[in-house]
């Protein structure tokens, strides 16, 4: 193996160096009109739309966690508003118990859902709020109804306890 010589400052360096220990002086040379780049450097055709570095990038989270445009990567999905699924529990569990005030609160949270997910197309979640909210007017109307119906049972005079 024969020591390279700096080009620049004429110190001997090994010959695997990539620069030089004395200046710093790159030994690498770029390559010829139709060679590639060596192995490990960056060339060739430009990334495609969207694929590039983003100068925003690190600023901050993005709306529903998806990546800012041009971020490396593919695009994530967005995530869906906690509201929706939050709301459509609270109608679930008021099916079966305290619907007269849980199916408000499934409908208030997600009417929130879907404005949210109005201010963002694409945010998945739209179902689950329109299910909540459906969920919670059934909550409302069987506790109503329940209540109806033990009022007019209980002012009936054959009714015992």
């Amino acid at each position: 193996m024969m020591p390279a010589r700096c080009p620049r400052c004429g110190a001997s360096n090994s010959d695997t160096a990539m620069a030089c220990a004395s200046c710093g002086q790159s030994f690498f040379t770029p390559p010829g009109p139709g060679q590639p780049p060596p192995y490990g450097t960056q060339g060739g055709a430009p990334p495609p739309a969207g694929w590039g570095p983003n100068p925003g990038w690190g600023q901050g989270p993005s709306p529903f966690g998806a990546q800012p445009p041009g971020a490396f990567g593919r695009p994530q999905p967005m995530a869906e508003p906690g509201d929706a699924q939050t709301s459509l529990i609270l109608a679930i569990v008021g099916l079966f118990c305290c619907g007269v005030v849980l199916g408000p609160i499934a409908i208030i949270k997600a009417l929130a859902a879907k404005k949210i997910i109005a201010l963002a197309p694409g945010t998945p979640g739209e179902g689950k709020a329109n299910i909540a909210i459906a969920l919670g007017a059934i909550d409302i109307a069987i506790w109503l109804f329940g209540g109806v119906f033990r009022f007019l049972l209980q002012s009936h005079p054959h009714y015992r306890y």
